[in-house]
């Protein structure tokens, strides 16, 4: 091979090299922006889903009050029965919860992340 083919030859690699790590790049780009936009729209859906989700509850809770207390004559006792109930749920997920609670987080990021 004379000096001219394999500065060419050499050239060519060059450039080809350089194309294909600018290639590589913008497709790591693209999938970088495609998982953040995954990942974006999975924890906005989450919130709205979670704040529909307690103000449901909270009419829930105060329509069973109301009715609690107008059974046993008292609005004090049905108000009084419904948070002795979430104090119990809430001693249940102090206690057993917390495990139950991190395998739903990993479940759920493993749902978004599961390309990566």
């Amino acid at each position: 091979m004379s000096k001219d083919k394999l500065s060419k030859h050499f050239e060519n690699l060059s450039n080809d090299a350089k194309v294909y790590l600018e290639s590589e790049l913008a497709y790591y780009k693209l999938d970088a922006y495609k998982k953040s936009i995954k990942a974006i729209s999975f924890i906005l859906r989450f919130i709205v889903i979670t704040g529909v989700f307690l103000v449901l509850l909270s009419f829930l809770s105060i329509a069973l009050s109301f009715w609690l207390g107008e059974l046993l004559e008292h609005y004090y006792l049905g108000f009084l029965i419904v948070a002795g109930f979430y104090f119990v749920v809430f001693i249940l997920l102090l206690l057993f919860g917390r495990q139950a609670i991190t395998n739903s987080v990993l479940k759920m990021f493993n749902h978004v992340f599961k390309d990566i």
